[in-house]
């Protein structure tokens, strides 16, 4: 089986063509049908094609892919409904494959770890909405901005993605990005974690009342009462009161200073361990890196806000699916490197196992 084979097979897995059908999304398109746009713009990421030119110029040196122009792929990507791809993706998390090693996660306490954060990519021209010939507004032209939801270890796997403009506050993401993770983890069987940038004391309190553990960072600024206190020689463990709830917050001394809080109590986690799992939530940014490096998602191939969805949900098709061969194929090595060995070994008949 060729290594492009191994790569896209659990898309045909996925019954994308019946999704075609009942979405109405290939009258635009008899030649490319919704499972081959997938594959091409899936095989943009892994070939680290730099503009659909590019693409379109060589599809033909590749049987996995469909043979079409940049100009065609890129009408049928403003005219082919987005949320395709998204469907696409949320269906892909629900695969078999990605459970088969659960990401070498960490665990906590025999919790997974779900990290919540956002990343803003640029936009270089306004971003022109569908059927209109004028430009988003100023203060919504300069970017959009990538909510994620993920499961956190040596492999982060985004759970729930959301886009927006990039002036929405990350916090008001928060709710949906977790009822979007419900669907595939027991929320009280992760560890919650994220920065002072989704500070919400109610949003605290419905954690607790939903027995829903988390980790999160104060901002400076916090007013609370302290009800005791303990110092160590790296850190201070304190009790709590914040707007009403009795919380944990430690304050750790390091390479850095840390100051977090938890409704874990101190008997379940050390401290070492709750400075870890914020530690941990460092790790989307790595993904969030591995996307803008490795898969190219700052590069826009489209104007249109329909083709800029396709885009996004694309890359994290092809992100996943690659996380997924990796898994197959007990791969271990950085996203940057396995992009690197695919692009070279795509219509290749080999094993990728890396016995290190």
């Amino acid at each position: 089986m060729k290594v492009s084979e191994g790569l896209f097979r659990p898309l045909g897995e996925l019954g994308i063509e019946e999704i075609g059908k009942q979405m109405g999304v290939d009258i635009h398109s008899k030649k490319l049908k919704l499972i081959e746009h997938v594959k091409l713009l899936a095989s943009y990421v892994v070939l680290r094609c730099g503009s659909l030119r590019e693409l379109g110029e060589n599809s033909h040196l590749h049987d996995s892919v469909s043979t079409i122009s940049a100009s065609q792929l890129s009408k049928v990507n403003n005219t082919r409904d987005y949320t395709a791809f998204v469907l696409v993706f949320y269906l892909l998390l629900c695969h078999p494959s990605n459970y088969r090693k659960q990401w070498r996660l960490r665990r906590f306490l025999g919790k997974k770890i779900l990290g919540i954060d956002s990343t803003t990519i640029s936009l270089k021209k306004a971003l022109r909405l569908l059927g209109d010939s004028y430009p988003l507004r100023e203060k919504e032209s300069k970017g959009i901005k990538i909510h994620v939801a993920a499961l956190l270890g040596h492999l982060v796997q985004p759970l729930s993605a959301i886009v927006t403009p990039s002036n929405v506050h990350d916090s008001v993401m928060f709710d949906e990005l977790l009822a979007d993770t419900s669907l595939f983890e027991i929320l009280q069987e992760l560890i919650v974690v994220f920065d002072k940038g989704y500070t919400d004391y109610e949003r605290y309190r419905k954690l607790i009342e939903h027995s829903i553990w988390f980790v999160a960072q104060l901002k400076k600024n916090a007013v609370y009462e302290v009800l005791t206190s303990v110092e160590y020689e790296r850190y201070t463990e304190q009790t709590i009161l914040l707007d009403g709830m009795r919380l944990r917050m430690v304050k750790y001394r390091d390479e850095r200073d840390w100051t977090f809080i938890t409704n874990i109590p101190a008997e379940e986690l050390s401290a070492d361990d709750t400075r870890d799992i914020c530690r941990l939530r460092w790790m989307i940014e790595i993904f969030f890196r591995e996307l803008k490096q490795a898969a190219k998602i700052e590069h826009l191939y489209s104007k249109s806000v329909n083709g800029v969805m396709i885009q996004v949900y694309s890359t994290l098709i092809a992100y996943t699916l690659v996380n997924m061969y990796r898994i197959m194929n007990n791969v271990w090595t950085s996203m940057t490197k396995m992009a690197v060995r695919l692009k070279h070994m795509f219509d290749l008949t080999m094993d990728l196992t890396d016995p290190g």
